[in-house]
């Protein structure tokens, strides 16, 4: 009867000259990424090896077998294998009847594991409680075990841009420069350029909130905006006139302020809705027009 190794062996010393044991495996994957492992033998001269015995080791909360056991060498087809635990696998392998030792680079094992969590520092693979023995049953000397060491990363979040146009109720200003976008609840703000364009860029896909805020104006908010795709356009939208104090409501308060702006240089001055520098009854006209509006009563349908 075959029985498994106590969970606790002397590790093997080391000795120049040796037989040499290595994992190998990619350095870096993906969670959610698929990856094998081998681990290889080394013994380049007689005397060669008849059976071998180590345990692999790994972090599970990294890494997992997806495949339920690993591919063993045929080299060896007497073999013994413990029930594989929680980031753990021993192996006890033999050949059998009279053949000779192997030398050369034997292949003992090869596993498929699937990467299942990001780490901040590589996760390892390693060997330990290992044995390897000759024809005659004594043990042959190991030079070096190399471990490996892999890192694991979160899948990339899919990004794009995020594009659209933003216009100003009443005469055609020159210069659409100065509103602002803000992605609500991630911070994110752009403003728009001189024909009044506007771009997100190396934004995440996912669901938003954008507003968009100009002095003067009521803002406009789009939710539920649905970002998923290189480039996400956006419907346009204009800013209504006359929200001085900018409360997002069109009142008495708002004509009072442009009131007392009148006759003054309205450059810059969220009172100069039209833009031409100056305060007077062309902008009092823009805001009695939308009187009584509110930012809530016109949201910016985007999409």
């Amino acid at each position: 009867m075959l029985v498994a190794a106590p969970a606790t062996q002397a590790e093997p010393l080391l000795q120049a000259g040796g037989a040499t044991l290595q994992i190998t495996g990619p350095a870096q994957v993906t969670v959610g990424e698929t990856f094998e492992i081998q681990v290889i033998l080394n013994q380049p001269q007689p005397p060669g090896v008849f059976g071998y015995q180590f345990r692999l080791n790994w972090d599970s909360a990294a890494v997992r077998p997806s495949a339920g056991s690993p591919t063993l060498s045929p080299d060896f087809p007497l073999i013994a294998q413990s029930q594989i635990s929680d980031g753990q696998l021993l192996v006890a392998a033999s050949r059998q009847g009279d053949v000779p030792d192997l030398t050369g680079s034997l292949t003992l094992l090869t596993w498929t594991f699937e990467a299942v969590a990001a780490t901040l520092s590589p996760t390892p693979f390693d060997l330990t409680a290992v044995t390897l023995g000759q024809k005659d049953g004594t043990p042959l000397p190991i030079a070096a075990i190399t471990p490996l060491t892999v890192q694991v990363v979160a899948l990339a979040q899919p990004r794009g841009s995020l594009t659209g146009n933003i216009q100003l109720e009443g005469p055609v200003p020159v210069n659409l420069t100065g509103t602002t976008l803000l992605i609500e609840g991630l911070g994110s703000t752009t403003t728009t350029s001189a024909t009044g364009d506007f771009a997100f860029t190396d934004l995440d896909f996912g669901l938003y909130t954008l507003t968009a805020r100009r002095p003067g104006f009521l803002s406009a908010t789009c939710t539920g905006l649905n970002h998923n795709s290189e480039t996400t356009t956006l419907s346009p939208v204009t800013l209504l006139a006359g929200d001085i104090t900018g409360d997002g409501t069109i009142d008495v308060i708002d004509a009072t302020a442009l009131g007392r702006a009148i006759g003054g240089n309205g450059v810059g001055a969220a009172a100069d809705l039209n833009q031409d520098g100056t305060v007077n009854v062309l902008d009092l006209i823009l805001l009695a027009v939308n009187y009584g509006q509110s930012a809530a009563a016109h949201p910016w349908v985007c999409q």
